[in-house]
């Protein structure tokens, strides 16, 4: 699977199948609040219970800036997706 095949937006239960990222909900919240590089979510609902969803080009970016590195074949990221590391 290639970034091209993932969708726009993810929600929580789509990090690991679709990212890798086999974080809990409770360490995904805590990266939101510390980390001022990972990713801010955004609902799609006014709804205070609304699942939240994060744009699938910015966390492959903040992998990449991660890693220290693109992956393999990154001319497959997603289009917009901004390669943070030269």
């Amino acid at each position: 699977m290639t970034t091209k095949d993932l969708p726009l937006v993810v929600g929580y239960n789509d990090f690991k199948p679709l990212l890798g990222i086999d974080y809990s909900r409770t360490e995904i919240d805590r990266k939101e609040e510390e980390d001022e590089d990972f990713p801010k979510s955004f609902s799609l609902s006014k709804k205070a219970r609304s699942r939240r969803k994060w744009w699938t080009s910015e966390l492959v970016a903040w992998l990449i800036k991660k890693a220290g590195r693109p992956p393999a074949g990154a001319a497959s990221l997603a289009p917009g997706a901004q390669h943070p590391v030269s």
